[in-house]
């Protein structure tokens, strides 16, 4: 909740108003430098309100406007390339490049990065983002990891500002965005993972000669205490399938349990993929997800009812509508409200605690752990399973699915 105060309010004879100084887009749009809002005979209480639902819709504006700025500079820069290109080794080329320096300096002049305009159109320095594509293209990688790393650096692009460029970042330059990203209090997991993200992408373009030296290596900081995550012992999850407020979240613990699948590849099932005995994971955080997994003989039931009059493309699970953390939070919810967050070390135990037990369960008895890392999707490791291991057979995957039970005759 907001704190009451008069910041940005004076009175107006018996009225208040919000009197503030506008942000540069929007003072460029509308004409005016200060924004005057009478907002009428109120209490100082409904008048921050009215201030703070104001001043939303004017940086809402400005984040609007000033987007628009940004590309259309980075269409008429681009604009420019394209032009400078068609016309190299030409005489043109050096007028337009003699234009493009006295434009440069006028900007100089007038407060802007002139220098570092006249630079990235000559192609002496670029933009924070401009390879980013590229490095999209040189390895495959599952969207949402794409996303995160773009994330990431538009990230310290918007905190860099537009004078920043891939060729003039500095040590010092990204230490100081680590500590910027701590002071606003990320964890520092979060923030090794901002940190990894950048300095892959510079590694890239070191490889490429864009640039000599990769900032961000060694930025990482201390990592907090990891906790040991627990698997799920057997009564536990009898218990939790017993007594699941929904009978989708039932189901999802059971197809986690029995499956060994994540919370993201339960979520996304659709029934389409639970067809000839087997659960189809089409999309997982690494290529290695993408597998079939033999439906267990204590789930079969429970799939055959999930599936039956449904069209191909309906999630299995309708409740989480292909959302993973919708799933996660519910589940947590439950724990705490079965359980407790500190009763025999509870909180150690989550969703993710199914699928650990799954993989835990099946090494005690002694089933191949390659085996295993396939039917789990973990990325096969050593030269000989990457490259010469043609795979499991359907008999063998049904044997690890098979290998443990829970004591009772159905997930249902």
């Amino acid at each position: 909740m907001s704190r009451i105060n008069r910041k940005h309010l004076r009175l107006h004879g018996h009225r208040w108003q919000l009197f503030r100084r506008l942000p540069p887009h929007v003072s460029q749009e509308w004409g005016m430098i200060f924004l005057v809002r009478s907002l009428g005979k109120v209490s100082l209480t409904e008048a921050n309100r009215a201030r703070d639902r104001i001043w939303q819709e004017v940086e809402r504006l400005e984040d609007e406007l000033a987007s628009k700025s940004v590309t259309a500079e980075r269409d008429y820069e681009a604009s420019i390339i394209a032009e400078l290109q068609s016309l190299a080794g030409t005489p043109e080329s050096d007028q337009m490049k003699i234009v493009l320096l006295d434009q440069a300096e006028t900007m100089q002049a007038n407060g802007k990065d002139g220098l570092g305009f006249f630079k990235r159109v000559t192609g002496k320095q670029h933009r924070l983002i401009h390879f980013v594509d590229q490095w999209d293209a040189s390895k495959r990688v599952v969207p949402t990891t794409q996303l995160s790393r773009r994330f990431a650096v538009d990230r310290f692009a918007d905190w860099a500002g537009d004078t920043a460029h891939v060729e003039t970042v500095t040590r010092r330059q990204a230490g100081e965005y680590v500590h910027h990203l701590q002071a606003k209090g990320l964890a520092p997991r979060t923030v090794n993972s901002q940190v990894s993200y950048l300095s892959a992408y510079w590694k890239f373009m070191m490889k490429r000669g864009i640039v000599d030296a990769n900032p961000w290596q060694g930025q990482q900081v201390a990592a907090d205490k990891v906790i040991e995550r627990e698997p799920w012992e057997p009564r536990e999850i009898i218990d939790l399938i017993d007594h699941a407020p929904s009978s989708d979240l039932r189901d999802a613990i059971a197809i986690s349990a029995l499956s060994g699948l994540r919370s993201g590849e339960v979520v996304n099932l659709k029934v389409g993929d639970c067809t000839s005995g087997v659960l189809s994971v089409r999309k997982g955080k690494t290529p290695a997800a993408t597998r079939k997994v033999p439906v267990h003989s204590q789930l079969a039931v429970t799939i055959a009812r999930l599936v039956v009059g449904r069209e191909a493309n309906d999630w299995l699970l309708a409740e989480f509508n292909g959302n993973r953390k919708l799933l996660v939070n519910k589940f947590t919810r439950y724990r705490k409200q079965r359980y407790g967050s500190g009763v025999e070390r509870q909180a150690t135990k989550v969703f993710h605690s199914l699928r650990s037990y799954w993989v835990d369960s099946r090494l005690k008895v002694d089933v191949d752990l390659r085996l295993v890392q396939e039917l789990a999707g973990h990325v096969p490791q050593g030269v000989t399973q990457k490259h010469y291991y043609t795979g499991m057979t359907h008999e063998q995957a049904r044997q690890v699915v098979e290998a443990v039970q829970l004591p009772i005759s159905s997930a249902e």
